[in-house]
């Protein structure tokens, strides 16, 4: 960079500062601290040297310049004319020490799966102390490619580097940023950027997330950027890729909590409707029990899954392919083994029922009383197999582990749905709303007893997929 200036005595100075390699180029002279003299290979060597000693200690250096112009070098506005035989006055060393939690953060997000690469003006050897300094890795280590080296190199090979992490790019330009970031994008992979600088915001604006430092950042950098970073601190970034995990994880669990109920409403209401088709049986349940089932029992506690925290393993896992759903073939097949499971077993429940008390629904008419107790046993072995469902799929470990604990909202939101349910089932008023009555003793073990199957069958399931993943792979 450099700003040229008219003194008050009318004569024009420029003024250079920039990296020691580039200005010592352009050098002529240099003050020794007594004289100004013409600048020697031995000088050049020597404050190379000390640029180099620094920048291994992760120093950011600068050398300072200046020249004497001519009105008629200072008109021609010729960068070539303005910046030569400048003369040297000193270098200048900077430390921009990286955070206490970056190394801890660093760790955590290269478990994760994501690849970090540092992108960079900075001198190579500064860039690479900060590098080790930050606990930067990747698939071969540490590498180093210079903007010299970028510039030949073609791209199967820039992209090989940036998709294994752990590469640090120095000298680069603001093109040679977005070059990067565009081929990394065309391999199918998201990428974020984070930046400060004006020669920052074309890589922010060419990535998926720009992310701008919000203490340090320019406003143009802010401006490029889809999310500003307030406290400008790579640990926070990495805490944000942990809850977007944690929010994509919950709505998942919601999702297909959600569709797992109607499943089982589905095949209740198909089953029962031929049934009553072919041979007069009574629905197994009315309208407002299904809409009960929906809006007032499982709503509570699948909304409360929102507020689950990220479980150990949640930043352990590889990043998810973006073009994942999640409804797609093995969510799906889960989703409709499971509520067709809880269909049978509410199915079920409903002709012993009929068998228990001496009744032959298909051919001879049902009691009143006893067809709303019939509904009811219905009623409830879906609302309770639901709520081992949801339950059972809160933790990638199954119903039993610690992490059921780890949301009291969530048991909250779960005896909130217990009492809605025993409410409609015993108290006269509201039952006789909804076409229910009370359950026996003898009622409850049947519906326990399905929950308890149903439970046993999720649980078995669930382990088999844990040791198949974790199953080591065949030889080829």
């Amino acid at each position: 960079m450099t700003s040229i200036r008219r003194d008050p005595a009318g004569g024009v100075t420029a003024y250079s500062k920039g990296a020691p390699e580039s200005l010592l180029a352009r050098a002529g002279l240099i003050d020794d601290g007594s004289a100004v003299r013409p600048i020697t290979d031995a000088d050049r060597a020597a404050l190379l040297a000390r640029h180099t000693e620094k920048a291994g200690r992760a120093l950011r250096n600068l050398v300072f310049a200046t020249r004497v112009l001519t009105e008629a070098d200072a008109a021609s506005a010729d960068i070539g004319v303005i910046e030569r035989d400048l003369t040297i006055l000193g270098l200048v060393s900077m430390q921009d020490p990286i955070r206490n939690a970056v190394p801890a953060a660093m760790t955590t997000v290269l478990a994760a799966g994501v690849k970090v690469n540092i992108v960079t003006g900075d001198f190579s050897l500064t860039a690479e102390a900060i590098a080790h300094q930050a606990g930067l890795s990747g698939d071969d280590g540490l590498s180093i490619v210079t903007g010299a080296e970028l510039a030949t190199m073609p791209d199967a090979e820039v992209l090989r580097h940036a998709l294994g992490g752990g590469t640090v790019f120095s000298r680069v330009a603001p093109e040679d940023k977005v070059r990067i970031v565009d081929l990394v994008k065309a391999s199918g992979h998201i990428v974020a950027v984070t930046g400060d600088g004006i020669n920052d915001a074309p890589a922010l604006r060419h990535a998926n997330i720009g992310v701008a430092m919000g203490a340090s950042g320019t406003d143009v950098a802010k401006q490029a950027a889809e999310i500003v970073l307030l406290d400008d601190s790579f640990a926070t970034l990495v805490n944000a890729i942990a809850e977007g995990r944690t929010i994509y994880r919950n709505i998942t669990k919601g999702v297909l909590s959600c569709l797992t109920s109607n499943i089982a409403e589905f095949v209740v209401n198909t089953a029962s409707l031929a049934l009553a088709s072919l041979f007069g049986v009574p629905l197994a349940l009315n309208v407002l029990q299904i809409l009960a089932i929906d809006l007032l029992g499982e709503i509570f506690p699948i909304a409360a899954l929102g507020k689950d925290p990220a479980e150990g393993e949640t930043m352990k896992d590889p990043p998810r392919d973006s073009r994942a759903r999640i409804l797609n073939g093995r969510s799906i097949v889960d989703v409709l083994w499971c509520g067709s499971l809880i269909g049978v077993f509410a199915m079920v429940n409903y002709l012993v029922f009929f068998s228990r008390n001496g009744i032959d629904p298909f051919s001879q008419p049902v009691p009143a009383v006893l067809l709303a107790e019939a509904m009811s046993t219905t009623y409830v072995t879906i609302m309770v197999c639901q709520l081992v469902s949801i339950i059972q799929r809160r933790s990638v470990h199954g119903f039993f582990t610690r992490y059921q604990f780890a949301n009291p909202s969530f048991w909250y939101a779960v005896s909130l749905a217990v009492t809605i349910m025993l409410v409609i089932v015993y108290v006269p008023l509201v039952a006789g709303f909804f076409g229910t009555s009370g359950l026996g003793v003898l009622d409850w073990a049947f519906v326990l007893g399905a929950a308890v199957l149903f439970l046993g069958v999720r649980e078995g399931a669930a382990a088999l997929r844990r040791r198949g993943a974790s199953a080591p792979a065949g030889r080829a």
